[in-house]
């Protein structure tokens, strides 16, 4: 926690209250889609200590969404991440195959390990966030097609 050595500290807790200073202006719907850099860079945040000249993402995927969704788009976004881990923990918890019980398994690993990850770095685009979502709810899915077909 030395912010005379590392300036990446600075810039870390700029894009923070430059977040919630936003948060509070427009905390129902946020300030919209990929909107935060824009509003890095504007000139009522100029003084800040360690900003940059270069527009920059907020660096914490879940404040991020709701930054730039609000709170109603960050309970959407918590809703589906919960909805994903709940079935793919069902699905590895309950399956009778054990291939599905194994990749449902595997795959609540890699999502809350990227989860975690995603506490530090801006990660509500990138893809395989989406992905591991898409595979969590797919396993809960084939579960509940087996075990109504078994």
């Amino acid at each position: 926690l030395n912010f005379g050595a590392d300036r990446s500290l600075f810039r870390r807790l700029t894009y923070i209250s430059i977040g919630w200073d936003l948060l509070w202006q427009s905390p129902i719907w946020g300030v919209g889609p990929g909107n935060f850099q824009f509003h890095y860079m504007d000139a009522s945040y100029r003084f800040l200590p360690g900003r940059t000249l270069d527009p920059r993402e907020l660096h914490n995927t879940f404040f991020d969404v709701m930054v730039e969704y609000g709170l109603v788009g960050f309970a959407l976004f918590a809703g589906i991440v919960t909805l994903a881990l709940k079935g793919a923990i069902g699905a590895a918890s309950n399956a009778a195959d054990p291939l599905l019980r194994q990749v449902s398994y595997a795959t609540v690993i890699a999502l809350v390990a990227l989860l975690i990850g995603s506490f530090f770095m801006p990660h509500k685009d990138f893809r395989y966030l989406w992905l591991l979502i898409g595979i969590a709810l797919q396993c809960a899915a084939i579960a509940r097609f087996r075990r109504r077909h078994a």
